[in-house]
């Protein structure tokens, strides 16, 4: 009789050794994946920022902002002008107001001071000055 000889059984791996493996395996299809993503997102992001047209509603975006900014400015000058007219008026009218206000009478109050002075006056002389 012949005898076949059977062909000797590989090893049997790890079953470890073989988790292990294919994890390694899949986490480099992962990153693969994940670079060629990013390159195509950079390059994209690339084309958008080097288009023209994009490049010019950008600059067209920063400008119409700027010009809102100049017109708030030039309002709030106007303004600032205004104000200091009204203001400025205002004190004139304050200054004419105290030149032709009337003023109280002084007559009064130095009446009343005269008679004081005289009483007082007389009450001195009433006094008797002895040493």
């Amino acid at each position: 009789m012949c005898r076949v000889r059977s062909l000797p059984e590989p090893p049997k791996e790890n079953s470890e050794s073989k988790i292990h493996q294919t994890i390694g395996q899949a986490m480099l299809w992962f990153m693969i994946a994940a670079d060629i993503t990013v390159g195509v997102l950079v390059g994209l992001l690339v084309r958008k920022c080097t288009d023209d047209d994009y490049a010019a509603w950008r600059k067209l975006k920063k400008l119409s902002e700027h010009v809102i900014a100049l017109e708030h400015e030039a309002a709030e000058l106007i303004s600032s002008i205004e104000i200091a007219k009204k203001r400025c008026m205002a004190g004139i009218l304050r200054a004419q107001n105290t030149q032709t206000k009337r003023r109280p009478p002084y007559h009064r109050v130095l009446t009343a001071f005269l008679v004081l002075v005289l009483f007082a006056a007389r009450a001195s002389l009433a006094q008797k000055i002895e040493h």
